[in-house]
């Protein structure tokens, strides 16, 4: 799958599906195994549940020429409604609005409070004990017209995480913090119009938005901006293999700041709704990760980030595309992706490894 597929195009219009309108071409399962809705049909709440249950994110409908957005806010609000997220929001906005002057002061060549940065959103990562809530956050934060800033601290605040678990030292996270907020800092020269254009990008398009590495590399003039920081903006887009941009580098002339950057900007853009698409399972992005959707990344790091990702939602509530409910019980050691999950009011066990035709919707 190529970049400018999975992460700049997809539908047509922000339009979302409403009870009434009409199917006008019939929805297979996500294996296409079978059809899951006849051309012709009507939506109806039940309807519109159950497509978002098995993690159809589009249809074609009657009443429009483009398809539109099937949403899941029934399931959002069980977590979005909760005191935890709602607390969480309120300093993640602050933070964010820290974020953002930093990186505008940046980008006039003025010196930006590095310390400020790393510290905040270390202190807002910590703020929550269970890194799967955190992961679940950042997946419901509605981004808007501040999708820019929001990206890069969710990117900061999963670098932090990464760090972490990579044993790092404090100094070295806080560098590290300070690489994925500013990865993106070229995007302020990117045309608005482009950069949130909710349609499919034309060739020239997209020239124009993978400029933004290096309009990123040449806004970084700070003097005290450490070197790993700028290549971080510059290389978050090379691939370990080499066909990557802007320079094509690979394997170790990639900066290594850059090849752990580029996993959580990847994981983060694909399990976060965007205007162009929906947010997607972490555990369906982790079956790209294998599937090298993205690309090569660096190898052994990519393992250890899905490898911690997954173990991050053990024990947690899911919900399979057949409407169960359950719980994460075990990781399978064999692919990461397919875990056993036990049934909230059956208490059958589901080896997702076994069950071809069941897969895992949502975390709660």
């Amino acid at each position: 799958m190529s970049e400018k597929t999975d992460i700049y195009s997809t539908h047509d219009n922000n339009k979302s599906a409403e009870v009434g309108m009409t199917v006008t071409e019939s929805v297979h399962t996500r294996n296409s195994s079978k059809i899951l809705l006849e051309a012709g049909t009507i939506l109806t709440p039940h309807i519109l549940k159950t497509l978002a249950l098995h993690g159809i994110r589009y249809v074609n409908i009657k009443e429009s020429k483009d398809r539109v957005t099937v949403d899941d806010i029934w399931i959002s609000s069980v977590i979005t409604d909760s005191t935890d997220f709602i607390k969480f929001l309120a300093d993640y906005n602050d933070v964010r609005s820290v974020i953002k002057y930093e990186m505008e002061l940046s980008a006039d060549g003025q010196q930006t409070n590095l310390d400020l940065v790393s510290r905040e959103v270390f202190k807002l990562t910590q703020s929550i004990v269970r890194t799967s809530q955190v992961l679940n956050y950042l997946r419901y934060i509605k981004q808007g017209d501040d999708a820019t800033w929001s990206h890069c601290l969710n990117v900061g605040i999963l670098c932090c995480l990464f760090g972490i678990w990579l044993n790092w030292s404090r100094d070295t996270i806080g560098l590290l913090i300070i690489s994925g907020i500013f990865h993106d800092i070229g995007k302020m020269q990117v045309p608005f119009d482009i950069l949130y254009k909710p349609g499919r990008l034309t060739d020239d398009e997209f020239k124009e938005v993978k400029k933004h590495t290096l309009y990123g590399y040449k806004l970084l003039v700070d003097p005290n901006l450490p070197r790993e920081v700028k290549n971080a903006a510059l290389m978050h887009h090379e691939k370990q293999d080499g066909p990557g941009y802007p320079l094509g580098k690979c394997d170790k002339a990639i900066n290594l700041y850059a090849a752990v950057v580029a996993i959580c900007d990847v994981y983060e853009a694909m399990t976060a709704d965007r205007v162009y698409r929906g947010r997607i399972s972490p555990f369906e992005v982790l079956r790209k990760f294998n599937n090298g959707d993205f690309g090569e990344l660096k190898r052994d790091y990519l393992y250890i980030f899905t490898r911690r990702i997954a173990d991050a939602f053990l024990n947690c509530s899911v919900l399979l595309n057949d409407g169960r409910e359950g719980t994460i019980f075990m990781i399978n050691q064999n692919d990461l992706t397919l875990p056993v999950i036990i049934c909230k009011d059956t208490r059958d066990v589901i080896d997702l490894s076994k069950e071809t035709d069941i897969f895992i919707s949502h975390v709660l």
